[in-house]
């Protein structure tokens, strides 16, 4: 395995760790009803996450309810979505 190949390895692996952290937090609040998807992107060197895109199969989720959540969760992170 290069470099490259491990450092991409590690990334998603802390990445897989941060959202079922957040999973496990927002489940409470969403329950098990999927009402739409999308694309989470985290950077903890920035402290930012940005919310966009939709699910193939359940379309767009509410991206601003979903910001708000992850705000309250996270409030020293700069949180931003785009609906397009």
């Amino acid at each position: 395995m290069t470099d490259d190949e491990e450092y991409d390895r590690n990334c998603v692996c802390r990445d897989l760790e941060s959202i079922t952290k957040v999973n496990e937090e927002l489940q409470p609040l969403c329950g098990d009803e999927v009402l739409g998807g999308g694309i989470i992107t985290h950077d903890s060197n920035s402290k930012t996450i940005n919310i966009f895109g939709k699910s193939d199969t359940y379309g767009e989720a509410n991206h601003a309810a979903t910001a708000r959540l992850i705000r309250e969760a996270y409030p020293d992170y700069k949180v931003t979505f785009n609906n397009k």
